[in-house]
Order: structure tokens, then sequence, then C-alpha cells
């Protein structure tokens, strides 16, 4: 399966997200948008993935290369290919499929934990996973569900943390791509969203995020599951 990825910003790579597809051997190209880089043609790839960004949906002003890939995206969509989204490219899914997206009432940067809704339980995708885990996040906004969307994983900060639509659309709000070194290069590239660990609660202080090792490794297996069964790789 040839995969293309679309990346927001500088930083904000596929990490666990490549290293799965080159394990698979699944031919994985980027597009860096913040580059202006051309964007493919939907002949050019089998599915779709939208990474996270420091932008919102509502930036198009300031970064008008945004109205190209929501173009492209609702192309793909509608000719069934498969399409993922995470974090920014969670809220562009929904945005396009006809969704709400806005500020969410806090901020949420850090591991947090997720549940499975009761109808992702019953579903092919999640078959076998915990129902209850953690998972590393990064956003200020969320968004809406779309008609006909599946609701996939709540949260108890943002509610709507993920959602299927038609089987073939897959929006994730948080970051399973993440890896232990990208973390480390997020923080380091945040001073200021770092000092407002003092104010906002849902902010975790550095320490915190990179204390458990381990985390990362459970939720790249998460990650891993998921993909396979989504991609059918």
């Amino acid at each position: 399966m040839k995969l293309h990825c679309l990346q927001h910003s500088k930083g904000e790579e596929a990490f666990n997200l490549a290293k799965w597809a080159e394990e698979k051997k699944h031919p994985l190209t980027v597009c860096k948008l913040y580059e202006e880089e051309k964007l493919p043609a939907l002949s050019e790839f089998d599915g779709l993935v939208l990474l996270g960004g420091t932008m919102g949906t509502r930036d198009e002003p300031t970064y008008p290369w945004l109205k190209a890939e929501k173009t492209l995206v609702t192309e793909a969509i509608a000719g069934g290919k498969k399409v993922l989204g995470i974090c920014l490219g969670s809220q562009i899914l929904a945005e396009q499929l006809g969704a709400r997206v806005y500020k969410a009432p806090f901020k949420e940067i850090g591991w947090f934990t997720l549940n499975l809704t009761e109808q992702a339980k019953q579903l092919p995708l999640f078959k076998g996973l915990p129902t209850e885990f953690f998972s590393f996040q990064w956003h200020g906004d969320t968004f809406d569900l779309p008609n006909e969307a599946v609701p996939l994983v709540r949260g108890n900060v943002v509610a709507n943390q993920g959602f299927l639509y038609r089987d073939h659309v897959l929006a994730l709000q948080f970051h399973p791509e993440i890896s232990w070194e990208g973390i480390a290069a997020w923080i380091k590239a945040s001073p200021e969203e770092m000092a407002e660990a003092t104010t906002q609660p849902y902010i975790q202080r550095p320490y915190q995020m990179l204390a458990n090792p381990e985390k990362v490794t459970e939720q790249e297996k998460w990650m891993v599951t998921v993909l396979n069964r989504f991609f059918k790789g």
C-alpha cells in the first residue's frame, strides 16, 4: 500500500508511524506543506495520513496551502481512499465532513487516560485492545462529531478524541505516532507552552512527560495494531 503523509509543521513528523510503514514495506512519501511542496495526485497514493501542526483549521489566511489540502482531503474521502488524521489532521477531517472545530476548554499537553466507546468495543479495529489506555496529547482545539461518524475514543478533559467515518476515514485527536525523541524535541521547541504549566491544569511539566518510557512503548504497540487493521497491512 502506497502511503502519503501531509506534514504541516517542521518537527511534526510521522515518527513511529514512519517506522511502522518501513517495517511493513509500505512505501511512504511526505509532502512538507510548510515548505509549500506540491500536493500529490489521488493516483499517487492508496492511503493518506494528515499529521499534526502548530496552526488551526481556521488559519487559511496565514497558511493558504490549507485550502488546497482540504480540497485533496475531500477528494480522497469521496474516492474511498483510506485517510488517517492525527491531531490537526483529525480536526481537518471533522471540518471537511461538516462538523465544527473550535477551541477546547483547556489545552491538553502530556499523557492522559482515554477510553474506548461502547461502539468502538464492538469494532474489529479495536478487538483485544485495552478499553482504557494512556496516550500522548498536544492540542488546544477540539471538534464536534460529523454526521454518520462513529465515536471511538473519549477523554476526561476533551471528550471527542476519535471517530470512524464509513470504515475508511479514521480521526485520532491524540498522538499515537509520537516517539520518545519526538516528545523531547517538542518540549525543547515549546518554551512558552511549557511556561503555561504553572497556570494551566492540563499541561504537564517536562519531567512528567518524560518520566515513563514504557508509555511510549505501549502506545506504539496500540498504534501498530490499529494501523495494521485499518490499512489492512
